[in-house]
């Protein structure tokens, strides 16, 4: 783990540096596209093409930094926040990405307040649903969210929460497994792989966990364990990434 945390730092400082880079050069771009803004009509063409770099840049830089983002523990502001209507949120928002990929939500009643940062929390959840539903996309399978109030391990007195999400789409190599959280992984052609790594960094910053169970050929089962005191699985490793077998 400490020799993990040192590479990360080391390719994080690096990569902090690259991404000051994008951003002199998405500046000097811009500067330039509006010198030949003001030219004569001769510099039309190269407007055009300075806009096109410029926007090129943007893009580079937004996904770096999101690259960059997805390598920090983030630090929760901590507020009570109701699971109920903010998973319907979530799911919302993660069927307007997959339109033709059917999202199905169960819930209990009852569920418990968790305390955590809502904005971190709706990240990582639609990171992950969203990641499921676009490993179905291809086949035409479905997510089904499922979410529930169990006992502490232990026999603590407070509740914990448990968020599943389960897709039928073609699964995950298990040679795969250990990988999913690494910043930069990623098993689709145009996948950027932070969203998993961003949502176990947020995970783990309010003391749960996440474990991922799959086979190729019949899905992938996520599964999200979180607090629902301060406390919260203290107990537990940070950065914990287990692999379940069926």
């Amino acid at each position: 783990e400490v020799a993990r945390h040192d590479v990360l730092a080391g390719v994080y400082a690096h990569g902090h540096r690259v991404k000051n880079l994008l951003g002199i050069i998405g500046a000097r771009t811009r500067s330039a596209r509006k010198v030949a803004e003001g030219r004569s009509e001769s510099g039309g063409d190269l407007h055009d093409r300075l806009k096109d770099l410029e926007t090129d840049v943007t893009a580079l830089y937004e996904e770096w930094a999101q690259y960059l983002r997805s390598m920090q523990a983030p630090t929760p502001t901590i507020e009570l926040v109701t699971l109920s209507p903010l998973l319907h949120e979530v799911v919302v928002a993660a069927q307007a990405r997959t339109q033709h990929v059917p999202i199905r939500l169960e819930t209990m009643a009852g569920l418990p307040d968790i305390r955590g940062d809502r904005m971190l929390l709706r990240e990582a959840m639609l990171n992950v649903i969203s990641n499921a539903a676009e490993a179905c996309a291809p086949a035409g399978g479905e997510v089904s969210v499922r979410v529930r109030s169990i006992a502490a391990p232990g026999g603590g007195a407070a509740p914990i929460v448990e968020l599943v999400v389960v897709d039928t789409g073609p699964g995950i190599p298990r040679s795969h497994l250990g990988r999913l959280f690494v910043p930069g992984f990623t098993t689709k052609e145009t996948g950027s792989g932070v969203g998993l790594a961003i949502a176990e960094r947020v995970v783990a910053a309010h003391h749960g966990r996440i474990t991922v169970d799959s086979e190729e050929g019949r899905g992938t089962t996520i599964t999200i364990t979180l607090p629902t005191d301060k406390i919260g699985l203290s107990s537990l490793p940070l950065w914990t990434v287990a692999e379940r077998t069926p």
